[in-house]
């Protein structure tokens, strides 16, 4: 694992959320009541850029189907037993820094992946 600059703290608000690409991996980032929070950006439910969609306090909600994950834990709001993935982040200065694989390797895949599912309705965010 490495730690790598993605942004400058001005560049996220509190409340906001954004993505950032290194090389191929996506990085949903949030700031939350001026915490730093990254996950993978790609929705483990069918893919959506989660950095892309809208923040409700701590919850990050995908722009495809609004499914909601907290940007603090991982979980998904409507089953606190599945997660996305998250990753490490500090603050360097005025940078924002995220642990992140080697290069040449993949973020993990989520604890549980609903990609699987057939037919399902988007839940909607409860919070």
């Amino acid at each position: 694992m490495r730690w790598v600059k993605v942004l400058k703290l001005s560049e996220l608000e509190p409340g906001k959320c954004t993505n950032v690409f290194l090389g191929t991996m996506g990085i949903a980032l949030a700031n939350v009541g001026g915490k730093y929070f990254a996950a993978d950006n790609r929705c483990p439910h069918d893919g959506g850029p989660l950095g892309m969609g809208e923040m409700d306090e701590e919850w990050i909600v995908c722009p495809y189907h609004g499914w909601a994950y907290s940007m603090k834990s991982g979980e998904y709001d409507n089953d606190r037993t599945r997660f996305m993935t998250t990753l490490k982040t500090r603050v360097e200065g005025d940078d924002l820094e995220v642990e992140v694989p080697d290069e040449g390797q993949e973020l993990p895949e989520p604890d549980y992946v609903m990609r699987h599912m057939r037919g399902c309705k988007g839940v909607g965010h409860s919070h």
